[in-house]
């Protein structure tokens, strides 16, 4: 009898894994470290690549429906004046789909919903894994183990399955920190259904709606800037007060 799978990691890249391998007939099952399922997380900017997937899977109009379908991106100078532009019209046309903003949190319950909850097992960290010629033993922390007949590590940055399996390999920075958050914010029509990111001195902003009155954004700073919290708004508002509306 083949064991079912386990996916470790219950992010969207382990549910929608989940998915796709149940609707080809393959048994797997979610474990997730948290205890229950947050809505935690800002934005996501789901590429045509990824919603082609969605697509595949049934799910890209609950997507689309549940984010903001976008009509522009555009890479634009601190004073918002276009550098690089793709028009979304013209990329879902050749694709069958642009780029969709949306909230990580509801991503993650259109997967939960798709999948059902009785396909996720919360509360479960998993520490190791071993193998042998009938298949893998998980072993978690709580001190009990699972047998699997194939494991799919979507475990995040910090995977311990990962740190396992390739020891030798780290995560590598770019020498930039990166602030990100929602803001409830109504933007001026031009701004709308777009995503606008703003290059100058070294900065980086970027920002789209995820929500009728919510924007996604985030702050790419040099990293003397400083990770403290302490201060940070006002920090954020000195380094980025040379761009224009709406940074």
């Amino acid at each position: 009898m083949q064991l079912p799978g386990i996916i470790i990691g219950g992010g969207i890249a382990g549910l929608t894994a989940a998915i796709a391998l149940r609707q080809r007939g393959l048994e797997a099952r979610v474990f997730e470290a948290a205890p229950q399922i947050l809505p935690v997380g800002a934005g996501i900017w789901m590429a045509p690549n990824a919603m082609q997937v969605f697509d595949r899977l049934g799910l890209a109009q609950r997507i689309d429906a549940g984010g903001v379908p976008l009509r522009a991106i555009e890479i634009v100078d601190g004073q918002m004046r276009p550098l690089l532009r793709t028009d979304q019209g013209r990329i879902r046309q050749r694709f069958g789909h642009a780029t969709t903003a949306i909230r990580r949190a509801t991503l993650q319950q259109i997967l939960l919903d798709e999948l059902g909850p009785a396909h996720v097992q919360l509360g479960k960290v998993c520490t190791a894994l071993s193998e042998d010629a009938e298949g893998i033993t998980l072993s978690f922390t709580d001190g009990s183990a699972q047998r699997a007949g194939f494991v799919v590590a979507a475990d995040g940055i910090h995977s311990p399955i990962r740190a396992q399996l390739f020891p030798g390999v780290r995560p590598g920075g770019t020498g930039h920190l990166v602030w990100r958050g929602m803001s409830a914010v109504q933007l001026a029509p031009p701004y709308k259904r777009a995503i606008r990111e703003a290059w100058a001195d070294g900065l980086r902003f970027g920002f789209s709606e995820i929500a009728d009155g919510v924007v996604d954004w985030f702050a790419a700073v040099p990293g003397s800037f400083g990770g403290e919290r302490a201060g940070l708004l006002a920090r954020l508002q000195a380094a980025f007060r040379g761009f224009a509306y709406p940074v």
